[in-house]
């Protein structure tokens, strides 16, 4: 027999390094927030919804509402002003140099923020979807000894960039309750962080805000870096000819504060009055909609990253270490194997279905595929592979999903009408189309395979 000797304790740093004697709090158990609410009558239904409801204990629910059903646009547009306050921390944004991530993937690093944030509120942190976020928050931060006061600024920018933003450019003013439930939902999701010192009150974190700022905010080099390529990210999600004036709107939106710490040149005071006048001509367009009856806080079928999400996906596939290869970001040519981050996939590329999540899939880089911008819109589990057949585009791996729950970039999917795991699907990126512009065509039937088309 084979013995081996004890096996050695694993040590590392904390992922939150804070002082001997800060406070650990333990978390609160508060109701998960409702899936199925319904609103009052009236424009302002959603007001009078939030009134009835306690921010303290329903902090959850509230916020919910705010980001998912009110102000879903403007949340997310104050969530990317919030995280790019942060990098005006050289702390912050040394360590974020230092993982390469901004230099070589910004958009999926976005996009894993933005959807995880997301998850948090649209199912709650204790639910099924929002624990499995927060692991995944955590494991990212797990990698790094990161100062306790620096999570905490990033908390409360969180907390606070989102209520300035909306106050400033919303369709209406927020309600007291939705001020007071950011605060305690969010000082709930850091304790489950372990994050220490969080303040106990509104008016002492955003005083712990603002002081952090006075002290912390100078310029250096990895401020200036990541700004640039969070800036070029902007930049991206336009048509080539109007980055300058992306540029220059992003310039006016800043603060001097800010500007002086990126090494930005300050916004000229016309743009801002420019910017800001059109924010407000569009809450102003809003203001006349009907309200909105289902949330859209939870899922974004037109993300680059995650096309689709969340259909197919679960949380801990964001942010997974099995990403687009060196190789794949560049569009070289590539023979590595990669392993689809931990769910089923269909391999495609044979016609044979494929539901073992720890097959690896060698893939070569699609000449059109590479063309597209940018390249880290496929899902991690989508290694793609160059398709031989020259009447379809790209032969792609798609996430196990029902064929009625179709990727919104599908333009067919057929099913074999035997097990449901032998599909096969088919993609033709000419023209990217929302799932929510399709529609279903009438089921047809072509060499014995039965299918569901989407048409614009």
């Amino acid at each position: 027999m084979t013995t081996t000797g004890p096996r050695a304790k694993r040590s590392r740093k904390p992922a939150v390094v804070a002082s001997p004697e800060a406070r650990i709090e333990k978390a609160g158990t508060f109701p998960a927030p409702n899936r199925d609410p319904h609103p009052k009558a009236g424009r302002y239904g959603w007001s009078k919804v939030i009134e009835g409801l306690d921010p303290v204990t329903h902090h959850q629910d509230i916020l919910r509402i705010t980001a998912g059903y009110e102000f879903p646009w403007d949340y997310q547009r104050s969530l990317e002003f919030a995280l790019f306050r942060t990098y005006c921390v050289p702390t912050i944004s040394e360590l974020l140099a230092r993982t390469g991530e901004f230099e070589h993937r910004p958009q999926k690093r976005y996009d894993d923020t933005s959807l995880l944030m997301a998850e948090l509120i649209e199912h709650g942190y204790d639910a099924e979807r929002g624990r499995e976020s927060l692991r995944n928050i955590n494991r990212m931060h797990g990698k790094y000894s990161i100062d306790n006061d620096d999570m905490l600024y990033v908390l409360s920018t969180f907390v606070y960039d989102p209520l300035d933003w909306i106050d400033n450019y919303g369709w209406r003013r927020l309600h007291p309750k939705e001020r007071l439930a950011s605060f305690y939902f969010y000082r709930q999701v850091g304790i489950r962080m372990g994050i220490k010192d969080i303040p106990e009150s509104f008016q002492e974190f955003h005083r712990f805000k603002l002081e952090y700022e006075r002290k912390m905010f100078d310029y250096s080099d990895d401020n200036h870096a990541i700004g640039t390529y969070t800036l070029e990210l902007f930049k991206s999600w336009y048509p080539k000819a109007l980055g300058p004036g992306v540029e220059k709107v992003v310039y006016s939106l800043i603060d001097d504060r800010m500007a002086r710490a990126f090494g930005f040149p300050k916004g000229s005071a016309r743009m801002r009055a420019m910017s800001e006048g059109a924010l407000r001509m569009r809450s102003a367009l809003v203001r006349r909609f009907p309200k909105r009856r289902v949330s859209v806080s939870g899922g974004n079928a037109t993300n680059r990253t995650y096309p689709g999400y969340p259909l197919g996906y679960r949380p801990r596939d964001l942010a997974s270490d099995t990403d687009l290869c060196a190789a794949h970001r560049t569009g070289s040519p590539c023979s590595q194997t990669h392993t689809p981050a931990g769910r089923g996939f269909l391999d495609l590329r044979d016609g044979k279905a494929n539901a073992d999540a720890n097959t690896t899939t060698a893939h070569t880089p699609h000449t059109r595929y590479t063309m597209m911008k940018p390249l880290e819109s496929m899902p991690p589990a989508s290694m793609c592979a160059a398709s031989t057949d020259a009447t379809t585009a790209l032969h792609i791996v798609l996430p196990t999903v029902r064929s009625s729950t179709l990727t919104p970039f599908a333009a067919a999917f057929w099913s074999r009408g035997t097990a449901p795991s032998n599909r096969i699907g088919r993609v033709q990126y000419t023209n990217v189309v929302p799932i929510a512009a399709m529609k279903m065509a009438t089921t047809t039937s072509h060499n014995g395979l039965s299918g569901t088309a989407w048409t614009e």
